[in-house]
């Protein structure tokens, strides 16, 4: 395992790109869920891996996104495994997992949520605001 001074090649970690297309929420609910599994404070988590309080905090809160070796050291502080992270990423990233749903509103026939959580040009973002507008 690399230790912390060292950097960490993403291009051999599976799935690691997968963490660069996830927004900044995603990012602090999956950082989120690993520490309240743990059972550790957030001060623990920072005292293990090596990263100030404050950012812990903030990428809990989805204030900031963490670089992939931030990420990376929280993981293995928490000792979870980067696999199986990475792959539930990945496939959050390719869109897999209701990425568009369509939620009843109950006793309501003619209306819906409309949740679209998915990553497309901006023309193609426009179009869809546009129809929503009309």
């Amino acid at each position: 395992m690399a230790t912390s001074a060292e950097p960490i090649a993403k291009e051999n970690i599976p799935y690691a790109e997968a963490w660069d297309e996830l927004p900044t929420e995603d990012c602090a609910r999956i950082i989120r869920r690993m520490v309240m599994t743990s059972g550790y404070n957030q001060s623990q988590v920072s005292r293990k891996s090596n990263i100030s309080r404050d950012l812990i905090s903030y990428y809990i809160s989805g204030k900031r996104k963490p670089r992939f070796q931030n990420f990376y050291k929280i993981v293995r502080a928490l000792n979870v495994d980067l696999d199986d992270v990475l792959s539930a990423t990945s496939q959050a990233a390719d869109n897999d997992g209701h990425a568009i749903e369509m939620i009843q509103i109950d006793g309501d026939d003619r209306h819906v949520f409309l949740r679209i959580n998915k990553r497309v040009e901006a023309a193609i973002a426009a179009r869809v605001i546009s129809i929503l507008t009309e």
